[in-house]
């Protein structure tokens, strides 16, 4: 049996969830200045301290106002952070605005030699009801340059690039990261792979410092130089180093709102093991010259309940991913009735609480939900949970039978109104439940712009209930995601196998200039609706894997030639939009 949502009940969820996170803080608020602490904007100082004793201080309803113009974060409190805010209740971290923007900026200073220990620019953790608003989150100095492809060598051992005005010039750097971009206005991702990923190729040295050309060689060749040309232009890192630039733990209710990210030296943040989160009015993109913002993930967000909402956000320039999302599988290792039964998570689980579900499949695939009564950790024989259930579970569910965690997956998912361009991954990573992304523009993402399943990490699930509404997809998808191409793709790549993704729709949607591969790949899928989609100057619209597909609906779509649509047997499949013996 499969359970749904019932659309009614959340909408009075959501107003109360809204109202509650709008008066959060409002009652016997009082105001707390980190200039009271010494901390000052503009002087070059280190304000780390300062800001921290503000920080301590900080009570129930409590602001801490931040001034306009940059802190410096020099020293750090400890090796994880710069700025520590824990076990703290409706307190609210404000910068300041100039025209409704951010104009506060938290500038991390970074050793280059010392970047591999970087710590955090700030940890928030064990807290409930936090704001963090009006803030840039930046590093000096920023890890990445760019420029413009002045000449390569014809037998491709070296390729030699003039850096952009402003930007850094570091000898002896790596070349991670690395992308191509078209020689026009505005700059574009050109669509051919990243130049480089992983292990750098060789390190940068200065030719020609007063015209400001670098030179990278390698004496046994460089395996990107036909990817790129003489006038376009090249981004890269300098390799993603220590910890995350953020960091969000256990947190029930938080508001990340009217913020800037310009760079990051490893992913932008974790927000992990938290409830009820919303992401509002943000900008990931860069600045001065750079084509790029960091060489990881923007929002990584695993194992949270509750509510999440992103809405207002725009990203670019990302090397990986922007958004993820990821959930837990477990399986039943041990069962001593119908009613109590031993499992073990394929990821790190934290707390299965009373009153949560857990989603049990069957070998065909079905799924059935039960209520947790109790869950007690242990360690041994192996690390799981000894769980007692009040109903007795499947007659059918016993050693091995795979299930999904409700208390560490959202209720629900929204991601709406965001702008994703150039970004050199996935866009949105959804291995979740009951999710809507709606009203979203995706622009040049080198991978899927959106990838449904799993991952062979076991650290996320096949989700279902999920919409897909009313979006743009231009010029995406021409690298594959695990061998899966496609703009809107999927697959379930997991341990976990019997899982399948069930009730998507994909409708409303406008496809433009897909060349490589197919607009919609469908695979591991039980139940869809593809309609009133337009599709224009696309190779393929909709390619499926007739073995793990079923129930699919595709109708009333507008210019695209239905008949590309096609069904490949398992045998044939080949992930690029065109069959091939084998796989």
């Amino acid at each position: 049996m499969y359970h749904t949502y019932s659309e009614t009940r959340f909408t009075a969820i959501w107003i109360l969830l809204v109202f509650s996170w709008l008066t959060a803080g409002l009652c016997h608020a009082s105001t707390i200045h980190i200039a009271s602490f010494g901390a000052t904007p503009d002087d070059g100082k280190d304000d780390t301290a300062a800001i921290n004793a503000a920080l301590a201080t900080a009570g129930s309803d409590d602001i801490v106002v931040f001034g306009l113009g940059v802190y410096d974060l020099i020293t750090p409190c400890n090796e994880d952070h710069h700025l520590r805010l824990y076990d703290k209740t409706n307190v609210t971290l404000r910068g300041a605005v100039s025209d409704g923007e951010p104009a506060t900026r938290l500038l991390r200073h970074v050793n280059l030699e010392q970047r591999e220990t970087l710590p955090q620019i700030i940890s928030i953790r064990y807290s409930k009801n936090i704001t963090f608003e009006n803030f840039i989150l930046d590093n000096s100095p920023r890890h990445c340059t760019a420029g413009r492809v002045v000449q390569k060598d014809s037998e491709g051992k070296w390729i030699r690039v003039q850096i952009f005005d402003g930007l850094p010039m570091d000898e002896g750097v790596g070349c991670s990261s690395a992308n191509a971009w078209e020689s026009i206005e505005p700059r574009v991702l050109k669509r051919v792979p990243s130049l480089t990923y992983g292990t750098s190729p060789g390190n940068w040295t200065i030719h020609d410092a007063e015209n400001r050309i670098m030179e990278l060689r390698n004496p046994e060749g460089l395996s990107f130089i036909d990817n790129i040309d003489v006038n376009e232009f090249m981004s890269w890192h300098y390799g993603a180093a220590g910890k995350n630039q953020l960091d969000f733990w256990e947190i029930d209710g938080l508001t990340l709102r009217n913020l800037w990210i310009p760079n990051s030296i490893n992913a932008i943040t974790n927000i992990v093991y938290s409830k009820d989160v919303a992401l509002e009015h943000i900008r990931v993109a860069p600045e001065g010259g750079h084509l790029t913002v960091g060489p990881r993930d923007a929002f990584h967000l695993s194992s949270n309940g509750g509510y999440m909402i992103i809405d207002d956000v725009d990203i670019e320039g990302v090397r990986w991913d922007p958004i993820v999302f990821r959930s837990r599988y477990a399986i039943i290792a041990d069962k001593t009735d119908a009613t109590h039964f031993r499992i073990e998570a394929k990821a790190q689980v934290r707390d299965i609480p009373a009153g949560s579900t857990l989603g049990l499949w069957s070998s065909t695939g079905d799924l059935e939900f039960v209520e947790v009564g109790s869950a007690m950790w242990s360690s041994s024989p192996t690390k799981g949970f000894d769980i007692v259930t009040t109903e007795p579970i499947p007659t059918w569910a016993g050693l091995g039978t795979e299930l999904k965690i409700s208390a560490h997956m959202p209720v629900r998912v929204s991601i709406t109104n965001c702008d994703f361009r150039n970004n050199a991954g996935v866009d949105v990573i959804l291995f979740t439940d009951n999710a809507v992304l709606s009203n979203n523009t995706h622009f040049r993402t080198m991978y899927p712009a959106i990838y449904l399943g799993s991952n062979n990490s076991s650290a996320g699930i096949c989700g279902s209930h999920i919409r897909i509404l009313n979006s743009t997809f231009t010029e995406c998808g021409w690298e594959n995601k695990n061998g899966v191409s496609g703009v809107i793709a999927m697959d379930n790549v997991n341990v976990c196998q019997t899982a399948k993704i069930f009730d998507l729709d994909i409708q409303g949607n406008t496809f433009k200039n897909i060349n490589i591969g197919p607009a919609i790949y469908l695979r591991d899928l039980d139940t869809c609706d593809i309609s009133n989609n337009t599709f224009t100057n696309v190779l393929a619209t909709v390619e499926m894997d007739e073995g793990t597909t079923a129930n699919v609906n595709i109708h009333d779509n507008r210019d695209g030639d239905m008949a590309k649509a096609q069904i490949w047997p398992e045998s044939e499949i080949y992930h690029v939009g065109k069959p091939t013996p084998g796989r």
